[in-house]
């Protein structure tokens, strides 16, 4: 099980921004949760070369292209573009956390 949670930052006056957490939008996109990694919308285009499924012991993922989609219509694009933290918390199924992912990703349309 993967759960991400996705945060956005938004400016503010004189300088200052906050982080908002991107709830569970259609299409999966923002704070969702996933029931197989391996089969998730993120690692679906590297499954073979990411190692999917994994075993346990020590994984290092190679470096690794991921094809992120048009976003849908229906989102207004001011929810696509800017700056991001994600962190992803993966976990088998009713066992503790297995890993822990953070990453920090400036999007521009």
């Amino acid at each position: 099980m993967v759960s991400l949670v996705m945060m956005k930052k938004i400016p503010l006056l004189f300088g200052y921004s906050t982080w908002l957490t991107v709830p569970c939008l259609p299409h999966n996109i923002g704070s969702c949760d996933y029931g197989d990694l391996c089969d998730s919308p993120l690692f679906r285009s590297c499954a073979e070369s990411c190692g999917c499924p994994f075993s346990e012991g020590s994984h290092r993922i190679p470096p690794a292209e991921f094809t992120i989609p048009e976003p849908p219509l229906d989102l207004p694009g001011y929810l696509m573009e800017g700056e991001f933290h994600v962190k992803a918390t993966i976990a088998r199924a009713g066992s503790p956390t297995a890993a822990c992912y953070a990453a920090s990703v400036d999007l521009r349309m």
